[in-house]
């Protein structure tokens, strides 16, 4: 009886090599049972061997199952693209692609995020046609730790099938089963989430000697002892499947070449006549065929090659065919495969290399759960057994031996040069001058700016301001009404809000001259530029003229104090479409300008506010800036924290955007015409009104992105209450000597490293850690105020400690 030996690959079920294990029995009872599985092991184990087995015994059982295998999906496709795959491999594994035009269901759902739209299509197409239990295998789980997305909210969305058998009955009837070469603990990175702690591990163990008697049937009538062969089979690879599997294969090869090759040098022919010829001519028999052809051709082996010593037999394949020049011989590939996963790895191979390093020094260690013990279990390299970690078998250990670890680990003595400790300060402060130098040549103004803008947005989420309301014209408002709006409507407009009592309202609308349309439906007692000149609760909006533009007036014999510019500063050179950082208090306004007032629009409103607080603005004596109650708003000097050339005029100040997404409660233009708000949201707020269909250009670049001109008002007058009324931080640049010390202290670190650190590769993982240390300060230090010299520090940091490694690299003794 021959047996066909499966190397490499998953075994078709009928497979005639197959071994059962026990785990075969715990993962079909439990999917039988509707028990979520997971089976996550090191590769080449027989995971995907196990799921096809387990398939075909399921669907015995009029179980439905469905294989998802994520390679098939790519590394390469996005967010949409993967979710949109499994959907795909689901239609097709459940034969759903005549059932239902999933296609069209599928873009009817674009509303809804990825991996909602997946849910629904599950519960609500799958389950919906599928009426038996159904059992979803995702095979190559390990994939989704190399794509460009997280996909926390998958592993989540199972969690949750899981968790909502209560309450759904048609969720009883789902289950799943992970495959794939990873642990519990990847499945969910994100440390803020609920970890993926459901369902029931499957232990994959190497094959047994009982479990494995039926690979014996291979060399059957070719060896005297089948199964001390398979019993020395196991002593090298310790019953790891793909090894045994190839073993095997190797036993029965040899032996059946064995046999072919003594016949060929007899002179004979190779058919079964000749052959049958030859073993009776060899044993003496006259008539061979008189014997079964196995036990003749075992009596052969036994006498001709000498092959009876099972063991040594068994030793002699595996040094010639498997140790001997292994990096060229294993195929299919497997022993390369450990190997690249060690010093491949993501998180550094040299603590792997030591751990293993220590495992080949002691025999065994105990476990401990951590990180880089779990890495090492998942190349296979080890396995667990009885709380130790040992080499997972002889073979492995074979090649992956004490000098091979040693070849692999970086010389004790690399790069390890004591300096002397007077180089540090000095090549430290050399560094820190360059920099600083480079820094006020305006050459890092972009990086330092862009560095801000990506701390602003890490800031933790803020509340609404809930002292303001926005009033939007949107889009649909405009095709009502007409744009620009007409001087009626504006109006009533006002007088509404008028009469539910806020405390001011700005009116974020640049208009010059009065606007009628023939077929108006809305009219009013009073015109427009009448309104605003009798009223003192409406500030209205113009623009202050500069060198590049005339400016915009309002209406005619409106006070200045009645009005606020709109003029804001960008940080983009001779564009006004670059990101706004700064907020523009007032200035100076020339004599020829149209808006006569030297107050922002955002100014005059949160004056307006905090007057009815008894909180009037004054000006420090010393700088002349703007005194609030006990918060002064410090003006920006000519070379304030990362800006060294920007636009200088007027008195501004950094804008600390408010980090909430609205800033405000909104309304519509509609639904304040028709009585539809109510009235306690605009009393005694700041009222802003403002366009944002997107029809009308009032656009900004913002930290946050694209912002519109109202929302840009919206947190000028947030920034000023926050800071007076709830002593909400203002940022604010340390003066010139401060950053010098900041950025010298770093540098000054980056040359540390160097020397308490000798060895390279802990050298720049310090720095790493060094680095993200400064970055979450720097962080830290903006939420309550601070702005630092990020970039610089970082690079003095960096830069110090190169200089210091070139130093100790070139006076290094030999």
């Amino acid at each position: 009886m021959t047996n066909d030996y499966h190397v490499g690959g998953s075994l078709p079920p009928n497979a005639t090599s197959y071994v059962i294990r026990s785990a075969d029995k715990k993962l079909y009872e439990g999917l039988k049972a509707g028990e979520f599985c997971y089976i996550l092991n090191s590769r080449q184990m027989g995971k995907s061997s196990l799921r096809v087995h387990t398939q075909k015994r399921l669907e015995a059982e009029g179980i439905v199952c469905a294989v998802v295998d994520l390679t098939r999906i790519g590394r390469q496709a996005n967010e949409q693209q993967w979710y949109k795959g499994i959907a795909l491999r689901l239609v097709s594994e459940l034969r759903l692609a005549n059932r239902v035009k999933w296609k069209l269901w599928w873009d009817e759902h674009d509303s809804l995020s990825p991996v909602q739209r997946l849910g629904e299509f599950i519960e609500a197409v799958v389950l919906d046609i599928i009426p038996q239990n159904l059992v979803i295998f995702i095979d190559e789980i390990d994939s989704t730790l190399n794509l460009s997305f997280p996909t926390d909210d998958f592993f989540a969305l199972i969690r949750a099938y899981y968790n909502g058998r209560d309450t759904k009955k048609r969720y009883q009837r789902l289950t799943f089963a992970l495959l794939g070469v990873a642990s519990p603990s990847d499945l969910i990175q994100d440390k803020t989430k609920t970890p993926f702690n459901i369902g029931k591990a499957i232990e994959l163990q190497g094959f047994k000697l009982d479990e494995a008697l039926i690979l014996t049937q291979g060399f059957e009538g070719k060896v005297q002892h089948p199964r001390k062969v398979l019993e020395s089979i196991l002593y090298w690879t310790a019953g790891q499947p793909f090894l045994t599997q190839k073993l095997c294969h190797l036993v029965q090869r040899f032996c059946d070449s064995s046999l072919d090759r003594m016949i060929k040098n007899s002179g004979l022919s190779q058919g079964i006549d000749s052959r049958d010829n030859f073993i009776g001519k060899t044993l003496g028999i006259s008539q061979a065929g008189w014997l079964p052809l196995e036990r003749v051709s075992r009596s052969v082996i036994e006498k001709i090659s000498r092959t009876n010593n099972e063991r040594e037999l068994v030793k002699q394949i595996v040094r010639s065919q498997i140790l001997v020049n292994w990096e060229f011989t294993d195929h299919p590939e497997h022993l390369r495969t450990i190997r690249d996963r060690i010093l491949l790895s993501h998180h550094g191979s040299i603590p792997l290399l030591r751990l293993y390093q220590q495992i080949l020094h002691r025999g065994e260690i105990p476990t401990d759960e951590s990180h880089t013990q779990q890495e090492l279990l998942l190349s296979g390299l080890v396995v667990q057994r009885q709380g130790k970690l040992r080499v997972h078998n002889p073979i492995y250990q074979s090649i992956f031996n004490r000098q091979w670890v040693k070849s692999q680990l970086p010389a004790q003595n690399e790069h390890s040069v004591k300096t002397p400790a007077w180089t540090i300060p000095i090549l430290s402060g050399v560094v820190s001058v360059v920099v600083i130098g480079v820094r006020s040549l305006g050459l890092l103004q972009g990086l330092e700016l862009q560095a801000l803008d990506g701390l602003i947005r890490l800031r933790p989420t803020e509340a609404v301001d809930s002292r303001l309301l926005l009033v939007k014209i949107t889009e649909a408002d405009i095709n009502q009404y007409r744009y620009p709006l007409s001087d009626d409507i504006l109006v009533q407009l006002l007088q509404k809000l008028e009469s539910m009592q806020p405390r001011v309202i700005g009116l974020d609308i640049y208009r010059d001259n009065p606007i009628h349309y023939r077929d108006r439906t809305i009219t009013s007692s009073v015109d427009l530029p009448t309104y605003l000149r009798q009223t003192n609760q409406v500030i209205h909006i113009c623009k202050v003229s500069s060198e590049s533009d005339q400016g915009t007036a309002s209406f005619p014999d409106i006070p200045w104090q009645n009005l606020g510019f709109s003029n804001v500063l960008v940080d983009s050179q001779n564009t006004e479409t670059g990101p706004l950082r700064r907020q523009l208090l007032y200035q100076k306004v020339p004599s020829i300008s149209p808006c006569p007032t030297p107050y922002a629009l955002n100014v005059q409103l949160a004056f307006r506010y905090l007057a009815a607080e008894t909180i009037l603005p004054k000006f420090t004596a010393k700088n002349g800036n703007l005194q609030l109650k006990d918060v002064i708003f410090t003006d920006l000097n000519p070379r304030a924290g990362g800006y060294q050339r920007y636009d200088f005029r007027g008195q501004q100040i950094l804008l600390n955007y408010r980090a909430a997404q609205p800033i405000a409660q909104s309304v519509t233009l509609t639904e304040v015409l028709q009585n539809q708000i109510n009235p306690q949201w605009v009393k005694n707020r700041v009222i802003l009104i403002g366009v944002t269909a997107t029809s009308i250009k009032d656009s900004f670049s913002t930290p946050y992105g694209e912002m519109r001109g109202l929302e840009i008002q919206a947190h000028g007058v947030s920034q000023i209450l926050s800071a007076v009324l709830d002593q909400r931080p203002l940022i604010q640049p340390g003066n010139f000597w401060s950053e010098v010390l900041w950025i010298c202290g770093c540098s000054f670190i980056g040359g540390v490293l160097v020397q308490l650190i000798p060895k390279h590769p802990y050298q720049i993982l310090a720095l790493c850690t060094a680095l993200v240390l400064l970055s979450g300060l720097s962080l830290i230090l903006l939420i309550h105020g601070y702005w630092i010299p990020l970039i610089p520090s970082a690079i003095a940091l960096v830069c110090s400690k190169g200089t210091l490694a070139l130093y100790s690299f070139v006076v290094r003794e030999p």
